[in-house]
């Protein structure tokens, strides 16, 4: 009669202590590459690209586009520009849409070897007025680089 309360605290004692061990980890966020992250910040500043080196080692950059985030997986999409505002599914595509005040930014995924990959950025103005090349991708990165939720 007594080795029953002695097991009934005994699993009582193994739940709680379960429940103290709580969730795993979430899985880490890949890295974003440092010379990515110089041209999306020159993006983000046009006026100190006259200024702006380059990183020791590397090509010289040019005038930075979209056509950087070309390649990347939706992982490492998501660690750079943070998540989209919108995603449409027009098969084979995915769309990642990230909204800014002035402008949208589409980034147009398809799936490489069962991962979606980004193969072509469009800026977009909300106005009728043209944007100049890149100028909407590098709102993006300094809105998430600055942890601002999207509009």
């Amino acid at each position: 009669m007594t080795a029953f309360p002695i097991r009934l605290g005994a699993i009582c004692a193994l739940g709680l202590l379960a429940a103290c061990a709580g969730a795993p980890p979430p899985a880490e966020k890949p890295r974003v590459d440092p010379a990515l992250a110089l041209a999306l910040e020159a993006l983000a500043h046009p006026q100190a690209l006259l200024h702006l080196g380059t990183v020791p080692g590397e090509p010289k950059l040019g005038m930075p586009d979209g056509s950087l985030l070309n390649g990347l997986t939706g992982r490492e999409l998501d660690a750079v520009l943070g998540p989209p505002s919108r995603v449409r599914h027009d098969p084979p595509a995915q769309v990642w849409q990230y909204d800014q005040p002035r402008c949208i930014v589409d980034v147009f995924l398809y799936t490489d070897e069962a991962e979606p990959r980004a193969v072509y950025v469009q800026e977009r103005s909300r106005e009728v007025k043209k944007i100049a090349p890149g100028a909407c991708l590098g709102a993006v990165w300094q809105t998430h680089q600055a942890g601002i939720a999207p509009p």
